[in-house]
């Protein structure tokens, strides 16, 4: 019942627009509507998994043969201009997670059982913009990009369906600084495949320089509830047809949703504020455009940093690297 009043809202919105015109037929405020309609259908579907035969259903997984398939319908409104306020709203539906790895169509449909399956979380955008040529600000969710064409990228993705964040991004000439952060909720995994939040281990403990056990981890709908969030502090240099990058990024878990305010802070190193159960990593990312069509680019990554490894006193968590290069023609 609820999709039925949010596609009557939204056609009654379509229909008045005309309506917010001055007398010279112009908008005051410029309105755009998208409805689109989409049937997929992949011939022999693989239904193998992505990382290794033997293992669960990971996170590749779902990507490849849920979120990378077109939704059988998509509707979006949107309010504002390039500058100044506006905003955004959009519903996708698709067909209903279950696990099967096999299927070979995007419809709602469950052909062995003959059930209808359609998620529930259809409202996948609802955000509010304020853009100039010095700061742009965004609260809602919304899809984030950061990763450029590298379709594999070390920082958040169009990989990803959306988020729930706000976003700043300061333009100072060829610098520029973005700030996110976003919360993901702490859910019981789907196929019931979990890391118990109450199992805290002494070398867990250690490591994050922390010698309170008293008050356990738990799901959102606990009595010591634990939030995910995500923060990314990223700054970058244009300097012709070359760019340079380097990116804090962050994933924060602590007992009974305890953050500070260096958590969020646009400016600083999240390996420098030393507050515990802090999960960091560090990106460098440079790209160049040779000539007119050919685009390179490349990340390289460190999932936190040991300053041991150059004599400085830390808590041992392991550095662990990553590279990721290609490019667009």
């Amino acid at each position: 019942m609820k999709e039925k009043w949010l596609v009557l809202c939204a056609l009654l919105l379509a229909a008045a627009a005309p309506f917010w015109a001055d007398e010279g037929g112009k908008a005051k405020i410029p309105f755009g509507f998208d409805l689109d309609l989409s049937y997929e259908y992949r011939w022999a579907p693989w239904g193998g998994l992505a990382i290794e035969d033997t293992a669960i259903t990971s996170g590749a997984d779902v990507e490849r043969n849920y979120f990378d398939r077109a939704p059988f319908a998509r509707m979006s409104l949107s309010y504002g201009g390039p500058q100044g306020l506006s905003l955004a709203a959009e519903t996708t539906f698709r067909e209903g997670w279950s696990g099967d790895n096999d299927k070979a169509d995007n419809l709602p449909f469950l052909w062995d059982s003959g059930s209808l399956s359609m998620s529930g979380a259809f409202v996948s955008r609802g955000v509010l913009y304020w853009r100039s040529p010095s700061l742009d600000l965004a609260l809602g969710r919304d899809s984030v990009d950061y990763g450029g064409f590298l379709y594999g990228s070390l920082l958040p993705s169009s990989r990803l369906p959306y988020l729930d964040n706000a976003r700043a991004r300061v333009k100072l000439g060829a610098f520029r600084a973005d700030w996110m952060a976003a919360t993901i909720q702490a859910v019981e995994s789907w196929d019931g495949v979990d890391v118990d939040p109450n199992a805290i281990s002494d070398s867990a403990t250690q490591l994050s320089g922390s010698s309170d056990k008293s008050g356990p981890y738990g799901f959102e709908s606990w009595t010591n509830p634990t939030t995910i969030v995500e923060v990314m502090n990223r700054y970058s240099w244009r300097l012709g047809d070359f760019l340079i990058g380097v990116t804090d990024h962050a994933m924060i878990s602590r007992r009974n949703n305890q953050f500070s305010l260096c958590d969020i802070f646009p400016i600083s190193s999240r390996h420098q504020t030393s507050v515990g159960e802090t999960n960091n990593s560090l990106v460098l990312d440079a790209a160049w455009r040779p000539l007119p069509g050919l685009d390179l680019a490349a990340q390289f990554g460190l999932d936190d940093f040991n300053g041991n490894d150059i004599g400085i006193s830390d808590t041992g968590s392991p550095t662990i690297p990553a590279l990721v290069r290609g490019r667009a023609v």
